[in-house]
This record gives structure tokens, sequence and C-alpha cells, in this order.
């Protein structure tokens, strides 16, 4: 193979020429490079590593801790919607945080107006210093189970409520069945509001104590039994909505509606669904946003994997428009419903399995890893819980951030309880920094010189997109991983 060297001298004269004086900042004039100083977002191949083992400091039987989990950077807010008091149920958060010492529990959040079986905590979400946790079934004055989140905010350690979402009309039902949480938005699901149970979704946004509903998200194709919303996602402008029952070409697989963030509210920009999708898929089940990037899976796909085996595919956006990037399978796994959690950041994708089976243990669940390639994302390692046992279903949810995953196993029964006490799992993922060539922890302009001697001598450490060719279109896509900050 023919040595680039004229580009790469070309390429060395225009950085001598732009980059005098301008450190890591940034290289103005040089199209692509935004220039990033500091250790970026994780990508590349993962070798996750179980670090911790979570539990509620005063978790019981039947409990359901682990049903829904959330982390951003280090806190992680874990719900426990059958948490009893004085043996009635009503619910519970567990907040966790990490710190020198590794992850330890810092608050329990409980509903400040609690009522019996009002399923506190089986949607959380975590922002920041702010926490939001669903109560599905909560009573408001004469709607019964209208639903309702509650916000939590952090300040020197102590979590106080300070504030109540509400959807405000008398069509609301399940409001907090999911939440999603991104810098100052709140999307809240509510899959059985409007009288035929079509589902809807609402985006607050707002700080502190003083929050906003800014729209009520719908489908309008005027079908009944929808469950609109059932599963929630947002990054920045991007919400993600997942329809479980809605028809495509009158067969109820499923959909999910992909809104963006425009001048004074918010507006739909693509519904997406399997192209081979069948009665039943669930597709929508569980949703997931990044960037660009929309994860959706259908956990009760049938295909050459097996009967309810599970899927999850993967949209692509470029010019407001989404296109499917990838269809994405686990091995032969029949009824492993593959699909039900799911989690992106950027070029990785975790997936829950919590019907899989290890070995002859039943139903243990487990955790399978995706990492993006070019478009391709090629199947990667396969987590289970180190002490997985028979019904844990480790990985009925699932969340990542920072490269570090939190993954619920609600039917979880350890000492000194049991009965479904529940419990939840970290995971460091260490994954590769692929911008990273020259190791120091940063992403910076020696990155960028360590990429042209290594593009100079053809080296296929720099093949970003596996043609097994080192040419101009790795460059493109050094740049891509480059102005992402990984």
């Amino acid at each position: 193979m023919a040595r680039p060297t004229r580009f790469v001298r070309r390429m060395r004269h225009v950085l001598m020429v732009l980059g005098s004086g301008m450190g890591v900042a940034g290289f103005p004039g040089l199209p692509g490079m935004a220039g990033v100083a500091g250790v970026g977002v994780a990508r590349g191949q993962c070798d996750p590593v179980q670090s911790a083992k979570l539990v509620g400091s005063d978790t019981g039987g039947d409990d359901r801790f682990g049903t829904q989990v959330a982390i951003h950077g280090d806190i992680a807010v874990i719900g426990a919607p059958w948490d009893k008091f004085d043996g009635v149920e009503m619910g519970s958060a567990y907040v966790f945080v990490r710190g020198p010492g590794g992850w330890v529990q810092e608050a329990k959040l409980v509903s400040p107006d609690p009522q019996p079986y009002e399923w506190f905590g089986r949607s959380v979400a975590v922002y920041g210093d702010t926490a939001a946790v669903g109560a599905t079934k909560h009573d408001l004055a004469e709607d019964a189970e209208a639903g309702c989140v509650y916000v939590f905010v952090r300040s020197g350690g102590v979590w106080a409520h300070r504030a109540t979402l509400i959807g405000g009309d008398e069509d609301c039902a399940y409001l907090g069945i999911s939440v999603a949480m991104s810098g100052g938005t709140i999307v809240a699901g509510a899959q059985m509001s409007d009288p035929g149970n079509e589902g809807a979704a609402y985006i607050f946004e707002g700080a502190d104590d003083a929050w906003t509903l800014r729209a009520k998200l719908q489908d309008t194709s005027g079908e009944e039994l929808l469950w609109f919303g059932g599963a929630v996602a947002t990054d920045g402008d991007t919400v993600v909505i997942g329809s479980t029952r809605r028809e495509i070409g009158g067969i109820a697989t499923g959909a999910a509606y992909i809104y963006g963030r425009v001048a004074g509210g918010w507006a739909l920009r693509q519904t997406v669904w399997a192209p081979d999708g069948a009665s039943m898929d669930e597709f929508g089940c569980g949703v997931a946003v990044s960037g660009d990037t929309v994860i959706v899976g259908a956990r009760y796909d049938d295909n050459e994997r097996g009967t309810d085996a599970g899927s999850v595919y993967v949209f692509r956006g470029a010019g407001g428009t989404w296109g499917l990037e990838a269809k994405l399978l686990d091995d032969e796994s029949s009824n492993a419903h593959f699909g039900t959690s799911v989690a992106v950041e950027g070029d990785i994708a975790i997936v829950g399995s919590p019907w899989k089976s290890k070995g002859g243990t039943l139903k243990t669940g487990a955790l399978r890893v995706f990492t993006r390639t070019g478009a391709a994302w090629p199947i990667g390692p396969r987590v289970y819980a180190t002490d997985a046992a028979t019904t844990d279903e480790f990985g009925c949810s699932a969340a990542m951030s920072g490269g570090v995953a939190v993954v619920g196993a609600w039917y979880d029964s350890h000492p000194p309880y049991s009965g479904d006490a529940g419990s939840a799992y970290v995971f460091d993922m260490n994954c590769d920094c692929v911008a990273d060539l020259t190791g120091d922890g940063l992403v910076d302009f020696s990155d960028y010189l360590e990429f042209l001697n290594l593009y100079e001598a053809g080296d296929l450490s720099v093949d970003f997109n596996g043609d097994g060719i080192v040419d101009f279109a790795d460059y493109l896509e050094f740049l891509n991983f480059y102005d992402a900050g990984c």
C-alpha cells in the first residue's frame, strides 16, 4: 500500500501555519477540529468489570429494589417501588454516591405525600444534583391513579423534596411509569392516559422548585391502547417516546417517536419502527438516546435466535432524518427478552436480557455490550452478575454515564432477605479512548500529530472504519472521535 506522504506533508504544513500559539483550545480554520482538552467520553472496545453491588440499607423481601436505575456522574438512584412501610407497599428510591472508598448510600427518598400502593420509585432519573422519582399510581383529588413525579434536590449532601409534577388534565393516568432527565428538562410517561389508554408524555422544564409544563406529547393516529409513554429518554434537545402497541401496517408491533426542541415547544421529527416487525414484538419497550443515536428495544421479537429472543434497533440521525443503522441480536437465546433495557453513550450501547439463563441456571439475566465501529455494531462481551442466581432477572433495567453502567436485578434474593428484595450492580466499562493515541489521558494536539505519523506509516491501528485500508476515510473518522473528546 502506498504511503500517503503528500497528504500528510500538506496537513503538517497547514498545522504549522494555523497551529502557532493555539495550544489545545482550538484549531481555527481547520474544518472539523474542535480541539478538546481533557479526558473524553470512553469509546472503543470495552472490558466491563463489576465494581460494586448495591442494596438498600433496609431493603426487605419483595421490595423489588432495582426495578429502575439511573446514573449521572458520581450519583446513582435506584427505585424500589414495592418497599413497605408498616407492612403496606408504598415504594422508595435510594441514592448512592461514589467517593474515594467506592459507592455508598447517601439517602433514602420517600414520598412527601405517601399513599398505599402508589409505586413511588417505579421510575427514576438523575442529572447533577437533581433527582426525579415517579409515583405511578398516586391519586390526585378525584383522579385515581393519575400519577405524579417528585423532584428532589441535593444540597450539602442532603436531599430535599422541591417540586411535584402533575399532568394537570383529567385524562392523565399513570404519570411517572417512566421518567428521564437532561439538563433542565424532565420527560415523564403516562402510558394509560386518555379514555382508550392511548398514552401520553409530559415535558417539564425548569430547575430546583420552579418547573413548568411545556408540552403534552401524544400519538395522533387515533388508535387506542397504544401505551405511548411506557418508555422515555432524552438528551439535550431530543426526546424519544416508546409506544409498544402502535400498529404498523395493521400489526401492533410498536413504534418510537423522536421529538426535537423548537421555539416555544417540541415538535415530532420522525416516527420509527422495525421494518421486519411482527405482532406483539413490543418495539419501544426500552428507548435511549445519545447525540445523534437512538436505540430501541423489542424484547419479544421472534428471530433467528429464537422465540421471544428479542432485538434492538439502532437509528442514526442526520439532517433531521433518522435512518436504521443496525439491528442488534444476542446469540441463541430463546425467551431471553433481549432489549428489555437499553442504554447508550456515544458509540457504546448496553442491552439487558433479564430472562437469559447462565448455563443451567434459569433467568439469571445478562447484559450485552456493543461498540460502534464506523456504521457497524459488532457484538461485544456478555456480562453476568458475579453472584448470579435463578430468577434474579439481572438486566431488567440499565443506565450508563461516564463509562460506568448500573444494572438492576429486581428479583435478586440476598441475605439477610429473601423473596425478591432486589439489587443493582455497578460496572466500570473500561473502554478504550480511541482518539487518545499518545495514551496520556488527554485528547489534544499531540494526538493529532501522532495520528499523522501512524497514517503516514499505514499503521492499521488507525484503520478506524475497519475496512483494512488506512485512507482518507479513516482521517475523517479520527476527526469525529477527536471532536467528540475521545
